[in-house]
């Protein structure tokens, strides 16, 4: 549970910072500071994000976000009967 709190903790901080990064913070700054990554860790998970995008990329070949909530297409709008009749 403790580790579960300093995740959320780290979380909630690195939203907070999120606007300023490339402003005042660096993502290394971020990733050190913010969310206690080491070298190793870094170098990990950068490989994993890379892997990530090779593997499952989106329509525009961006890599896509599982865990975001996914929109679901506006219900399709039926065309009212046209009257087949010429005046």
């Amino acid at each position: 549970m403790k580790e579960a709190e300093i995740a959320r903790e780290r979380l909630t901080t690195l939203r907070e910072v999120e606007e300023h990064v490339g402003t005042y913070y660096s993502r290394e700054w971020v990733l050190r500071n913010v969310l206690r990554m080491s070298d190793e860790e870094m170098k990990e998970m950068k490989q994993q994000i890379e892997q990530e995008a090779r593997d499952a990329p989106d329509e525009d070949g961006d890599e896509q976000d599982d865990f975001a909530p996914q929109q679901e297409a506006p219900p399709k709008q039926e065309k009212p009967p046209q009257d087949d009749e010429q005046e």
